[in-house]
């Protein structure tokens, strides 16, 4: 089962080369991992002693009958019952309606006295990541799990952020949040959507605060199929699907001087990595260039002779228009975002802008 909402949106941010690196954790000082915290960081779902547990549908029913009461806008996602010290608990993470017609997260925690169930409701979570837009059993998690004998929900789901992994303290109720954002990549080996491909995004604020549960999210969800890992061709500058970069390295100092001539790389398959030439903003020819320019990406060129590809523009110059100066020399006019307009000859890789 996949759960989505209405309100999709997706927030890219910046890739980044070296995601291996953040896994460590590690702050300035050395510091050695005890045997206690190195056996702590692995995750096991915690199994109930509850001689009488309930069954997932009896939690549901039991967790929903109470929102309707305090949370009649509440589109419940997860739900999970645990023991927590001797005591049955319903766990749910939900997301709620505000009064502006926008989503919140929330999250609250039923507890068992006697033979009637109260709610404890949690405060919500604000702020523009802070909704549930996706959720996933196949590719997220909902665990309850044990950290230095405290008990812990610990769930993953998709925001406009990105990924968020997260851990509930089951006794206290306070949450914690590991954000990992980055740029949505094409499909992965077992033929999800996306796989996101980036760096945990608020890991210093949250190390400062929690510095090993902090250490614990990291560990764990290194496992997530959302995110995707980096292969060696990721860091190969002459891979096809880093041709953006490696135009940048080549191109960007001249770019910045406003006249020189252009170094291109060759390709003999189409570059732009989960871009097809169908996605294309615009698409302009004649008899020796097909061009291809996506609206503040790229502008891709085709030798038509040497049936090769090869980038004109990518980096931060965000093209937006495209059109032949004098269609029978191969002379290209490139427009961008800040009205600065290129005067280019695709032949030489000669360039000129002028604002």
């Amino acid at each position: 089962m996949k759960i989505k909402f209405l309100h999709k949106q997706y927030v890219i941010v910046l890739i980044t080369y070296i995601f291996a690196s953040i896994i460590g954790c590690s702050s300035k000082t050395n510091h050695k991992s005890t045997m206690d915290e190195q056996d702590s960081l692995s995750y096991v779902e915690t199994a109930s002693t509850d001689p009488a547990p309930l069954s997932q549908k009896e939690a549901t029913d039991i967790m929903k009958s109470l929102l309707v009461r305090l949370s009649p806008q509440a589109e419940t996602v997860l739900i999970k019952y645990v023991l927590s010290q001797n005591q049955p608990t319903i766990i749910a993470v939900f997301n709620e309606t505000n009064s502006e017609d926008l989503p919140e997260f929330h999250y609250a925690i039923a507890r068992k006295y006697g033979d009637s169930w109260q709610l404890d409701k949690a405060t919500p979570k604000t702020g523009y990541c802070d909704y549930i837009h996706e959720y996933n059993p196949k590719y997220d998690v909902f665990k309850i799990v044990e950290i230095k004998n405290e008990q812990y929900v610990y769930f993953s789901y998709i925001n406009n952020c990105g990924i968020t992994f997260s851990l509930l303290n089951i006794e206290t109720g306070k949450v914690i949040d590991l954000v990992y954002s980055g740029e949505y990549k094409g499909e992965s080996e077992d033929n999800l959507s996306e796989i996101l491909y980036g760096e945990y995004s608020n890991i210093e604020e949250l190390k400062s605060k929690t510095p090993f549960l902090t250490k614990w999210l990291v560990n764990a969800s290194t496992n997530s199929k959302r995110i995707y890992k980096p292969t060696k061709e990721d860091f190969d500058l002459d891979a096809p699907r880093n041709f953006s970069k490696k135009w940048e390295v080549d191109n960007q100092a001249v770019i910045d001087q406003g006249i020189g001539t252009l170094t291109y790389t060759y390709y003999s398959t189409f570059i732009p990595d989960g871009l097809e030439p169908k996605d294309a903003y615009n698409v302009i020819e004649n008899k020796t260039y097909k061009v291809f320019s996506y609206w503040k990406g790229c502008v891709i060129a085709f030798n038509k002779k040497e049936k090769k590809y090869f980038t004109l523009i990518a980096g931060y110059w965000k093209p937006e228009l495209i059109s032949w100066k004098n269609k029978d020399n191969n002379i290209l006019c490139i427009t961008n975002y800040a009205s600065q307009t290129m005067i280019l000859n695709i032949d030489t890789g000669e360039f000129e802008i002028t604002d």
